[in-house]
């Protein structure tokens, strides 16, 4: 359940993120970083946080006896609980299959469709060009010209770029090698595998569009700055390159490219306008934008951290020498036939009592509690649980200490209701008992 809460949680944030991400991209279209700061961002709202710890009150089940409960009703009991664990067992390994099989056929189209792209440069022939030392190879065939390779990235052009004119193969070369200095060629790759993980999630796949948009609408505003060409020019050259490539269409489009087929013509429209007439939002405004939606992310995780909360405390036995006398939901005369609510470890007197996982110390007393229990101590953990220990000889802990991992809280002994030295160790989910040793593995 917290699983399939958490997913939600997480598709809801990036709903809410790519149309923050759009409203901003009307405000300056070249804003390629922003859609990875906003996948960052919806990361941020699943991941689990440090203060788990919720203070809660003390279980009113503690002070109070429980009803009587014939131990075959204790015995259906757990049975039912049994099931119902192996059924949520069962639903989880059948999505994690439906998962891993999932991005396994996009992982797998994404590597067939790099091994054509591989057999379709192999065709190529070297270019050389004055405008860069990266390498150069023109195609035999007629598509948009693109980037190709990870480590040693290539400029790959079509077979009509020797017959445009100087001015156009200038503006088409400067495009692509200012893409290899973003090193796009690499960010598309990036968002190609996240998009093939998290298939289940399609705002991940409108996030890689957005950042395609804008990654190309940044690469035209710096090509013009840096190599001062004409804006003019530059975007008439570029749709020469459009109108040629979109004739000679290529069936395979693998990698972001002016024609990719990933835009709309209203896109090219406003691509070709942002050209000439480019919108601007300072970075400061996108800065402070960004922290605000970062604090109002942390501040709902926060808030909601009890409820999607997805580590639980890693427990540790109260004692080093485990010798069980009762176990949980036991039937004893001692206890007027009542089903035992915890698990009792025997040893001598002055053993020492560790807790049984980070938390916080709520009762250190013989007073707050039922006499029975004598000296006790109530410590919360995270994700609702708490642990007491009773019949203890003594303590050395507080209310309201924070104990790290393990500590010493006290020692074994034998008061309360007893009939020797033990220590009495009980676990609570959210106020109601359950059996500690089915938080540990052996």
């Amino acid at each position: 359940m917290t699983l399939i809460l958490s997913i939600g949680a997480w598709l809801f944030s990036c709903l809410v993120l790519v149309k923050l991400g759009k409203l901003l991209m009307r405000k300056d279209r070249a804003q390629a970083n922003l859609w990875f700061a906003l996948l960052s961002l919806s990361i941020i709202s699943v991941l689990p946080i440090s203060s788990n710890l919720v203070e809660q009150a003390i279980p009113e089940v503690l002070h109070t006896l429980p009803s009587h409960v014939e131990s075959a009703v204790v015995s259906e009991l757990t049975i039912k609980a049994s099931e119902a664990i192996a059924m949520l067992d069962i639903m989880f390994y059948a999505l994690f299959t439906i998962w891993f099989l999932g991005a396994l056929r996009k992982v797998w189209l994404l590597i067939k469709l790099r091994r054509h792209f591989i057999q379709l440069v192999d065709t190529a022939q070297p270019y050389k060009s004055h405008h860069s030392s990266h390498p150069m190879f023109v195609l035999p065939i007629d598509m948009s010209p693109f980037v190709f390779g990870l480590r040693n990235p290539k400029v790959i052009l079509p077979q009509y770029f020797l017959q445009l004119k100087d001015h156009e193969q200038r503006a088409l070369l400067c495009h692509e090698l200012t893409h290899i200095s973003y090193q796009d060629h690499i960010s598309v790759m990036i968002w190609r595998m996240l998009s093939c993980l998290f298939w289940f999630n399609p705002f991940i796949h409108e996030m890689e569009k957005e950042f395609i948009h804008a990654m190309e609408h940044r690469c035209d505003r710096k090509t013009v700055q840096h190599f001062k060409l004409p804006p003019l020019q530059y975007a008439q050259s570029l749709l020469t390159c459009l109108k040629r490539s979109m004739v000679h269409q290529h069936p395979h489009q693998g990698f972001a490219h002016f024609s990719s087929s990933a835009l709309s013509v209203d896109e090219y429209k406003q691509r070709l306008t942002d050209i000439v007439k480019p919108k601007r939002i300072s970075q400061v405004s996108v800065t402070v934008i960004l922290c605000a939606v970062s604090i109002g992310v942390l501040f709902t995780k926060y808030i909601t951290n009890p409820v999607f909360n997805v580590t639980p405390p890693d427990w540790q036995y109260p004692v080093k020498n485990i010798s069980i006398s009762s176990h949980f939901g036991h039937i004893s005369k001692i206890r007027n036939n009542r089903p035992h609510g915890g698990v009792d470890f025997i040893g001598k007197a002055g053993t020492s009592v560790y807790n049984a996982a980070p938390g916080k110390v709520l009762i250190a007393d013989a007073t707050s509690l039922a006499s029975k229990y004598g000296n006790v101590v109530l410590i919360q953990h995270s994700n609702g649980y708490q642990t007491l220990y009773s019949h203890l000889d003594d303590f050395n802990v507080e209310a309201g200490d924070w104990l790290k991992h393990h500590q010493v809280i006290g020692s074994m002994g034998s008061t309360g209701k007893v009939t020797g030295a033990h220590l009495h160790f009980e676990m609570l989910k959210n106020g109601q008992r359950i059996d500690p040793l089915s938080k540990y593995s052996n």
